[in-house]
C-alpha cells in the first residue's frame, strides 16, 4: 500500500523533460568533469532523436557539446565542423550565452591549432553579421 501511494506521488510531482534535453545536461556533466569520451557517448544517444526543427535550441546546443568533446579530445579538425553548425543555429535564435560559449571554444581551438584554416574560419563566422544584441 505504501509502496503504491509512493509511486503515484512520484509520478505526480515528477518533472517532466525533453529526451533531448536530458541527454544535453548529461554530457555537459561529463564534459564539466573532463570526461569527454563519456560525454560522446551519451551525444551518440542523441542522434536518433527529431532533428532542429523540434528543438532548435537543444538540437544546436548538442553540435556544440559534440564540439566541445572534440576539441577536449584535442581533435580540432573533428570539432570545427559541429561548431560551425551550432554557430550557424545560435545566431539565428540569437542565443547569447551559447554565441559566448562558442567563443570560448574558438579560444581552445585556436590554441590547439590556430594555423587550421577551419579554425580561422570557424572565427570569422563568429564574428560575421547577424550578431546576436
Amino acid at each position: 500500500m505504501i509502496a503504491a501511494a509512493r509511486t503515484t506521488l512520484e509520478e505526480a510531482f515528477a518533472i517532466r523533460i525533453p529526451e533531448r534535453t536530458y541527454y544535453n545536461t548529461k554530457a555537459a556533466a561529463f564534459l564539466s568533469l573532463g570526461w569527454p569520451r563519456e560525454a560522446m557517448e551519451i551525444l551518440t544517444a542523441l542522434m536518433d532523436l527529431p532533428g532542429d526543427e523540434v528543438m532548435t535550441r537543444q538540437h544546436a546546443y548538442s553540435h556544440y557539446l559534440w564540439a566541445q568533446a572534440y576539441a577536449d579530445l584535442r581533435l580540432s579538425e573533428a570539432a570545427v565542423p559541429s561548431a560551425q553548425v551550432a554557430a550557424v543555429k545560435m545566431k539565428q535564435i540569437k542565443s547569447r550565452l551559447h554565441l559566448c560559449r562558442l567563443r570560448g571554444l574558438h579560444a581552445q581551438l585556436s590554441q590547439l591549432d590556430g594555423s587550421n584554416l577551419e579554425v580561422i574560419r570557424f572565427g570569422v563566422l563568429l564574428q560575421s553579421e547577424g550578431r546576436s544584441r
